[in-house]
């Protein structure tokens, strides 16, 4: 789900000089914590609070909540709203945007590295590492005994 709401309300808000302020409330233990954002804009008389798995989907969620609640109380034209995306929508044509997070998304994890992926890039750069490593002490190793045979 796009943040394209909090940008929008955070917009509609400033040419209204009002002030959004978001809070965040953990709720839960780590891995299975739940992010509870609350939306407070000075000068509503509305809190909107949505809970999600991260802060960011807490936070858009939160935001469209609020932008309904604006409809209703007919602050705003729902014409004048961003289309809400669709949570089950490929985000491009093929399906697949490329960048991590939206892999993360669509394969329903957590966006975190895993063991068997941190362990692959740790042995990739000691290879990497020792192989650079190797090659500058086989030059000093050169350097040194030209440097004696000179000196005899």
């Amino acid at each position: 789900m796009k943040n394209v709401s909090s940008a929008w309300l955070f917009e509609w808000c400033t040419q209204k000089k009002l002030k959004p302020e978001y809070s965040f409330e953990a709720k839960g233990k780590y891995p299975k914590v739940r992010y509870i954002c609350t939306l407070n804009v000075t000068g509503i008389d509305y809190k909107a609070q949505k809970e999600a798995k991260n802060k960011k989907e807490a936070q858009t969620q939160c935001a469209w909540d609020f932008c309904e609640k604006l409809v209703e109380f007919t602050h705003i034209n729902a014409s004048d709203l961003p289309k809400k995306p669709d949570p089950d929508a490929p985000t491009s044509a093929t399906g697949t945007s490329g960048s991590v997070a939206s892999t993360a998304a669509n394969n329903g994890s957590s966006g975190r590295v895993s063991i068997v992926t941190s362990r692959f890039r740790g042995k990739s750069f000691f290879k990497i590492y020792f192989f650079l490593f190797s090659t500058l002490l086989q030059e000093l190793v050169k350097w040194a005994w030209k440097k004696m045979a000179v000196g005899r």
